[in-house]
């Protein structure tokens, strides 16, 4: 089927400003702001023992 995913989606709504700076930081590393989201999500549930990573590009 197209146009469904196999999860609900997650409601989080960040000030514009902050929303874009973390676009901007995971393209210029080569991720995706779903993707470091989740790897997060993980990490602070206990799944992973480590924080994830942070690009040294990172915009303030």
């Amino acid at each position: 089927m197209t146009g469904r995913h196999k999860n609900k989606g997650l409601n989080f709504r960040p000030d514009p400003d902050l929303k874009q700076r973390f676009k901007t930081a995971t393209e210029a590393n080569g991720s995706t702001m779903a993707a470091e989201l989740t790897a997060f999500v993980r990490w602070y549930v206990g799944d992973a023992d480590e924080l994830p990573g942070r690009g040294t590009n990172v915009t303030r």
